[in-house]
């Protein structure tokens, strides 16, 4: 079963059940700076703003997270080669998260990171840390989409069939695809695309 909400991240715990949720997999804006086409997440002034607007976040999600649930942060694209390392920071010394082995993802000859945290401070059983999965094959004029292999990857190794996943940068809605045909519960929230979600959605909405 399949939720989309129209919402913002740090507005998440209006709209979840507290501790609810297994595992998150998202994909949040990258950090663009003063945008004059963009507004919200990724539009901060500063590196030092985003990292503090990604600690709200995180500090959201906290609250619909199970005491074992497990987030998954991907953070590829930034043009600060650095950022990942700032926000594991952060999550670490900030907020107490246990912080686990980023997540590689071979892509195009570069490399994207997804950071592995738990909020709950539960230790991870770690396996392969590098993986060449292939480019989405589901294309959108305004935004990139993550393969659906990463996504299906990170649900696998975190929950169990009809655990709830949720994605709070939903965009295309990738998550939801992948959660409904690994027979998880999902829950989508942006501030837009709707539309998306629901057309690549539709068989396993909530009616």
């Amino acid at each position: 079963m399949i939720s989309i909400i129209r919402a913002d991240v740090l507005d998440v715990a209006d709209v979840v059940a507290e501790h609810s949720v297994k595992c998150v997999v998202t994909s949040p804006p990258r950090w663009v700076g003063n945008s004059s086409t963009r507004t919200g997440f990724g539009t901060e002034p500063t590196v030092q703003e985003y990292v503090a607007h990604t600690k709200k976040a995180f500090q959201a999600i906290k609250q619909v997270l199970l005491p074992d649930g497990v987030v998954y942060w991907q953070l590829g694209g930034n043009d600060d080669a650095i950022m990942p390392a700032r926000i594991e920071v952060m999550a670490s010394e900030e907020l107490g998260w246990s912080v686990g082995k980023r997540v590689v993802w071979l892509r195009k000859g570069s490399h994207q990171s997804i950071l592995r945290m738990c909020p709950g401070g539960e230790s991870f059983v770690f396996g392969d840390d590098v993986h060449d999965w292939p480019e989405s094959d589901y294309q959108h004029p305004e935004f990139g989409a993550l393969p659906i292999e990463l996504i299906e990857w990170a649900i696998l190794a975190a929950t169990q069939v009809f655990d709830t996943v949720l994605d709070p940068f939903a965009g295309s809605g990738t998550t939801g695809v992948a959660a409904g045909e690994l027979a998880r519960n999902c829950i989508l929230i942006d501030r837009a695309y709707q539309d998306v979600q629901e057309e690549r959605c539709r068989k396993w909405l909530d009616s």
